[in-house]
């Protein structure tokens, strides 16, 4: 029942934000739009907000998957900009409402944990490659990963506002680039630091 509860509402909101701001779009709205009382909408969203991130789940969800590795995230991020530009309407629509800063944040806290696992796949792959444990604390791990959605989740707003105009895989390699590469090198910075040994030296 919850499942086509949600399939319902999300699916009558995408249909009514491609005719009107989303600012104009009440639950009460809403609710008479799908024929679900009030108590019903509210035994399952806390509100607006509550429904719209969970939307944004799904979409993220249904692009990256639920397992983001070192060698998979990049394949899940182009999918993602190919549905933005499909549902260009839907996102602009949510950037131009009053439910802007918290989508935002919510977004961002998804891929925070997205890169999250891709710092946990690269910490398992050099551990093997260098046949023992690597020396990386907890919070090490997480300002690691925060620090890499930082610049992946800002590259694809940059993107998205600048109209687009970098083709898809070319901005994807670009993240893949700055991504990858600094997982790798935070990694190998604080197991050496860590570790009291001298810091590999970035090449070139």
């Amino acid at each position: 029942m919850a499942k086509y509860i949600h399939k319902l509402l999300k699916e009558t909101l995408l249909d009514m934000m491609e005719a009107e701001p989303l600012d104009d779009i009440s639950v009460v709205k809403l609710i008479r739009q799908t024929g679900i009382n009030r108590k019903t909408f509210y035994n399952h969203y806390r509100g607006m907000t509550d429904l719209l991130c969970r939307i944004l789940t799904d979409e993220c969800v249904a692009a990256m998957g639920w397992n983001v590795r070192m060698d998979n995230w990049s394949a899940g991020v182009e999918r993602m900009m190919y549905a933005m530009c499909r549902q260009e309407r839907f996102v602009r629509r949510i950037r131009e409402s009053r439910y802007a800063a918290p989508a935002r944040m919510h977004v961002r806290s998804l891929f925070d944990a997205g890169v999250e696992c891709i710092v946990q796949s690269a910490r398992s792959s050099y551990e093997r490659q260098q046949g023992r444990p690597v020396s990386l604390t907890e919070r090490q791990q997480k300002y690691l990963a925060h620090s890499c959605a930082s610049v992946l989740f800002s590259t694809l707003e940059e993107w998205f506002e600048g109209g687009r105009q970098e083709p898809i895989p070319e901005c994807v390699q670009l993240m893949e680039v700055l991504t990858n590469s600094s997982v790798w090198e935070g990694i190998r910075f604080f197991d050496s630091r860590n570790r009291g040994v001298p810091i590999p030296a970035l090449p070139g």
